[in-house]
């Protein structure tokens, strides 16, 4: 019976000891994750700063630009509606914003989705009547098939989209509309060239000083695609003024 006990006893002990090694384990592992993502928001923070959106405001008569914070998304007028390129950082900053703009989120058609990060997708509720467009490369990193930080993917506010193929042209009532894959800040990223106006490329590069350069490589998932793809928009015929989402516009003059 004495030895019986003291079995039993040696079980328990070590039984409590390898439950507090995975207790010990896992809490390493949660500082760990946690440190990680207190330095990667830092750093972001930091990088955000350096970002220069354009104002809120009507661009042209059938344009418009949203400021969400640190990121723009576009409305083009069609007739009575409007077509989104991006959906903002914000719901209800940007419901605010189309506010002062006297526009109804509802005369939103459709949403052209440069890439599916959440400042660029988390006000696609408010636009309850809209067609959802994204690239199909994209899906990857909504679908969890991909990771886009860690092991964490994106996700969108909804399951209805449809997807767009590299050159696929659209066809919105009045409004024509040319989709270029440009991958590198994401797998997906894509820019559209809206008739033969205005062409809209979401984070695919930057401006400064009058200049395109190359996006913030802190946030590209491979700057080195990210690059190759600049070059694709360098080549985009017919694009007489380029809209970024966080660093303002450039005109065909300044283009080159």
């Amino acid at each position: 019976m004495l030895a019986s006990k003291n079995l039993r006893e040696i079980k328990n002990l070590t039984m409590k000891k390898q439950f507090k090694k995975i207790v010990l384990g896992l809490l390493g592992f949660i500082i760990i994750i946690a440190v990680l993502l207190g330095i990667y928001l830092l750093m972001a923070q930091n990088e955000i700063k350096s970002m220069h959106p354009l104002k809120s405001q009507e661009i042209g008569h059938d344009l418009f630009v949203l400021q969400d914070s640190f990121v723009n998304m576009y409305l083009l007028k069609d007739g009575e509606e409007y077509i989104a390129i991006d959906a903002g950082n914000d719901q209800s900053h940007i419901q605010g914003e189309l506010e002062k703009l006297s526009i109804d989120p509802l005369k939103v058609k459709a949403v052209l989705l440069t890439h599916s990060d959440g400042d660029h997708t988390a006000a696609l509720g408010l636009f309850e009547n809209a067609a959802i467009f994204l690239s199909k490369a994209e899906e990857a990193l909504i679908n969890g098939e991909s990771p886009r930080f860690l092991f964490f993917g994106n996700s969108l506010k909804t399951e209805h989209y449809l997807v767009l193929e590299d050159q696929e042209e659209l066809n919105l009532n009045n409004t024509q509309i040319k989709c270029f894959l440009v991958p590198g800040h994401t797998p997906g990223s894509m820019c559209f060239l809206i008739d033969h106006k205005y062409l809209f490329v979401g984070d695919a590069m930057g401006i400064e000083n009058n200049a395109i350069v190359p996006f913030n490589s802190f946030f590209n998932m491979d700057s080195e695609q990210a690059l190759a793809s600049m070059k694709i928009i360098q080549d985009i015929e017919n694009a007489p003024t380029i809209y970024t989402a966080h660093h303002g516009s450039l005109s065909i003059i300044d283009k080159n």
